[in-house]
């Protein structure tokens, strides 16, 4: 018995100039089509968000739903429908598109393609290891020939946000949704064929997140790492593309020297956790003097709160 979830999502506002926002969710019995089909609609902005009303409907099915809805009605087709709608309010520019690669059994290595929605611009008190504003330092990578950024630091330490920030400023740049390749998955990583696809498509960036395991030296054993040096100013040029890692390792004698070289590697930023001092000139950017801004402020006043994470620190203000 095959079984198939269905989930339409609304979010209408009372005001004909504020947001519409749609997202239409299911899980297709092709497991290699989930995450083609795991987000359609992101946003639609026509204005300030006011009022909004919210109507969710759901149902359980035993088939497939373009069975039971006799093949007039796919996930794709309903997307491509709700894009045509939004037509020149869809703001390609504040969003960017996630090509999502894994290896998929018998399938070999596959790919889903979804818009991610820009986040807003970091606050600098979020990074004080930087040294210089944020949008200052994104701006120099982004115009520095060099292709590789390293983030490195704990979990929790603002890693994915800044990488995001990064992916937000390409789209900008470009005036429409940046193309961005992204995999996690070692077994995609173990051929050529992933970085092909990078050197020859229209990627403008290539994210490996946790890539602990792809970083440390290749005298250790690392076997994977050639293949991103050939790319990154090696044999061949990444003419102007831009490759993030972020990782875990503790020491930046970790990674391979060939990686972090002048030319090749624009910086390995180290995120931290936020000093009491520093949490609380974060905290006066990010909230307004209400109770639970009073309460962090007297907690790291009083100096009994241990450094904070900017995960746990969002996470308390629900950010």
């Amino acid at each position: 018995m095959e079984h198939s979830n269905f989930k339409l999502e609304t979010v209408q506002s009372a005001s004909a100039f504020a947001p519409l926002q749609l997202a239409l969710r299911g899980d297709i019995c092709d497991l290699a089509e989930i995450l083609l089909n795991l987000r359609s609609i992101q946003a639609f902005d026509r204005g300030a968000a006011r009022y909004p009303v919210q109507r969710m409907v759901r149902c359980a099915i035993r088939q497939p739903v373009e069975e039971v809805l006799d093949g007039r009605v796919t996930l794709q087709n309903t997307r491509e429908h709700l894009l045509e709608l939004a037509g020149e309010n869809l703001l390609r520019e504040h969003m960017f598109t996630i090509d999502w690669y894994f290896h998929s059994g018998s399938l070999g290595l596959t790919n889903a393609t979804f818009d991610e929605l820009a986040d807003p611009a970091p606050l600098d008190e979020a990074y004080p290891t930087l040294g210089e504003p944020v949008e200052s330092f994104i701006s120099r990578y982004l115009d520095s020939r060099e292709t590789v950024l390293i983030l490195q630091g704990a979990p929790g330490t603002g890693k994915t946000r800044l990488v995001r920030a990064i992916l937000a400023a390409i789209s900008s740049r470009k005036e429409d949704s940046a193309k961005v390749l992204y995999t996690s998955d070692k077994r995609a990583l173990e051929s050529d064929e992933l970085f092909v696809e990078f050197i020859t498509g229209s990627h403008e960036a290539f994210g490996i997140e946790d890539a602990d395991h792809l970083l440390t030296a290749r005298s250790n054993g690392n076997v994977d790492l050639h293949r991103f040096l050939a790319i990154a100013d090696g044999v061949v040029r990444a003419q102007g593309r831009k490759i993030i890692f972020t990782t875990n390792l503790p020491n930046i004698g970790d990674i391979d020297d060939a990686l972090v070289r002048p030319g090749r590697c624009h910086a390995v930023v180290r995120t931290r956790s936020l000093t009491p001092v520093e949490a609380l000139a974060l905290l006066a950017k990010l909230t307004a003097a209400d109770a639970t801004h009073h309460a962090l402020v007297s907690r790291l006043q009083q100096h009994d709160a241990h450094d904070l994470t900017l995960a746990s620190l969002y996470r308390q203000l629900e950010i």
